[in-house]
């Protein structure tokens, strides 16, 4: 992510995601090709990253039932971040909230660090607006509060992003920054089936901040060499196995 200089990364993150079979593909059947189209739903989410995991998987179609299923309780999670449910007015800010935060993170223009104290703020506000919202007769004020609150938290997102002109494109990871945007949320939400252990959870959050912290040391000096990136693809390729053998156990 982010050197000190730039913040984190951000939403045009299908695109990024997609990309990811090319760190990892090893062989893809005529099988595994039809069995990748079962499982992608949507486009323009975090969680497009799914459909790609199964092609560094030896059980590929063994484990595709389960990642496909691991990919619709992510959907429905992506869908409670930006506000499914709640009355157009709320819903419209939560959405734009959401991806404005990924756009950064997944575009280097904010730190890890404040980009999930904005994360973190906007599930605090999100449970808030659940609750208004499940009352037989929601306040019409306390929405706007809420509405006020998204806004003051877009403001502070407006004032400590960089603008993306200001990030040097020998930095710029976005593949990475969304991968590692993605485990971040499985994480936190927990959005599988078979919920991940204590042991895979530390397991898996160690590996991330690994990876982060070699980022965070090969970007310093606001550039990346070739050795560099490969290094951190090859680590993003350990933590994506990993995840795999998380989720299929």
């Amino acid at each position: 992510m982010k050197p000190r200089h730039t913040p984190l990364r951000g939403f045009g993150v299908a695109p990024v995601i997609a990309s990811l079979a090319l760190v990892g593909a090893i062989l893809t059947t005529p099988a595994t090709r039809a069995a990748d189209q079962v499982a992608f739903t949507h486009e323009p989410t975090l969680n497009d990253l799914i459909r790609r995991i199964p092609v560094n998987s030896l059980l590929a179609e063994k484990g595709l039932a389960e990642l496909s299923a691991i990919q619709e309780l992510l959907l429905v999670h992506e869908s409670k971040m930006r506000g499914e449910g709640l009355p157009p007015l709320q819903r419209a800010h939560f959405a734009a909230n959401y991806a404005a935060i990924l756009s950064a993170l997944i575009e280097e223009r904010i730190t890890e660090e404040f980009g999930r104290e904005q994360l973190d703020i906007h599930r605090r506000l999100l449970d808030l607006a659940y609750e208004w919202a499940s009352m037989k007769q929601p306040d019409p004020e306390y929405g706007e509060l809420l509405i006020e609150g998204l806004k003051e938290t877009a403001e502070d997102l407006r004032k400590g992003a960089e603008p993306l002109s200001a990030i040097p494109d020998s930095v710029r990871t976005p593949l990475i920054n969304g991968h590692q945007i993605w485990v971040e949320e499985l994480l936190v939400w927990g959005c599988h089936f078979r919920n991940l252990t204590a042991g895979d959870r530390s397991r898996l959050s160690l590996m991330l901040s690994r990876l982060q912290r070699f980022e965070r040391y090969y970007k310093k000096d606001l550039r990346l060499t070739e050795w560099e990136r490969e290094s951190l693809h090859r680590r993003l390729i350990e933590l994506n196995r990993e995840v795999i053998k998380s989720l299929e156990r």
